[in-house]
């Protein structure tokens, strides 16, 4: 028997458990969630097949995105989590509806358009998805007013202080912010500001906050240490980016040139590294195919995939090589 003491947090993970655990033979006794009891002798048996579905937290940050960007015409299909899932987190799928999102769903897949615009504000209790919350507070930043999410005080308590960290990084893009102990209100920027989004190495500042980019101001958003995604989700940046890129005329390329011998290689690595973009030395290019140069080359874009690789365009300069980099992540 176990017995909980004071309120019990995050109910749903541990409904999750519970179905399971019924899946597998074992009914565990549930009184109020106050105490659970497991029967004596109980044994597990193997329920056959059993479909695992994909993770409902990870998928809040493309239902948002559906919500914030998706064309009715071209809505965002999200597999592998749907209508029959047992995880919590699928209720923000409510909370997403319910600022507009226009949803559709099967057993195990989601179908997300925009609906209203701008979305609507809310105020949600939100312990029953205390992860998939801190997508609603970036999604607060596109509401046609405050939104208040309450009964979060679990936030303090996670991979950082998230209430706080939350507070913090909203205020850098305009908003206005109130703070309590359980509990944050979000009044959406006047004016939008370009911002460098702390992460505090939790994976779900990076995921979350990387949705503040689609804001229509055009305000930059540069996301610090994004590898901090891997706890749950390592290539969440490959698949949003799969599913959403900025236009070629908006991505900044440096160019970084000199004298041969000049050092400028070096440099444009170093500031590659330091800035998080991709690095192209276009006189290591020359000496591979070995032809001779007829000016410098730098890539507007990367390639997300065979199909959709983009021919360098030429750099206008007079030196014979150029350091090029461009953003790894935008």
């Amino acid at each position: 028997m176990i017995e909980v003491v004071g309120e019990l947090i995050s109910r749903p993970y541990i409904a999750i458990t519970l179905n399971l655990l019924q899946r597998f033979g074992i009914d565990v006794a549930n009184d109020g969630w106050k105490r659970f009891t497991i029967p004596a002798g109980s044994r597990y048996r193997s329920p056959g097949e059993l479909h695992v579905e994909a993770d409902a937290s990870s998928a809040s940050y493309f239902v948002a995105l559906g919500a914030l960007a998706a064309a009715a015409a071209h809505p965002l299909r999200i597999e592998g989590v749907g209508a029959d899932s047992i995880r919590g987190d699928i209720r923000f799928v409510e909370a997403a509806q319910a600022m507009g999102a226009k949803v559709e769903s099967g057993p195990n897949w989601l179908q997300v358009a925009r609906g209203a615009w701008p979305l609507r504000a809310i105020d949600l209790d939100c312990n029953h998805i205390p992860d998939a919350a801190m997508t609603l507070a970036v999604m607060a930043l596109f509401a046609d007013g405050p939104s208040t999410l309450r009964n979060i005080a679990s936030w303090r308590v996670k991979e950082t202080d998230r209430l706080a960290a939350m507070a913090t990084e909203l205020r850098k893009l305009g908003a206005q912010v109130d703070e309590s102990a359980d509990a944050l209100r979000i009044t959406p920027p006047a004016d939008w500001q370009a911002a460098a989004i702390a992460t505090y190495d939790d994976h779900r500042m990076a995921m979350c906050f990387s949705l503040a980019a689609f804001n229509f101001a055009g305000a930059h958003v540069r996301i610090l240490d994004p590898k901090c995604v891997a706890k749950t989700f390592p290539d969440y940046f490959e698949t949003l980016f799969s599913v959403a890129r900025t236009s070629a005329p908006h991505i900044p390329v440096i160019c970084v040139d000199g004298p041969t011998a000049s050092g400028k290689g070096t440099l444009a690595s170093e500031v590659a590294r330091r800035l998080g973009y991709h690095y192209l030395d276009s006189g290591a290019l020359y000496r591979i195919t070995g032809r001779p140069p007829c000016g410098p080359t730098c890539l507007s874009t990367w390639p997300t995939s065979t199909a959709s690789r983009r021919w360098p365009r030429r750099c206008r300069s007079s030196s014979p090589a150029t350091a090029c980099c461009w953003p790894a992540k935008t």
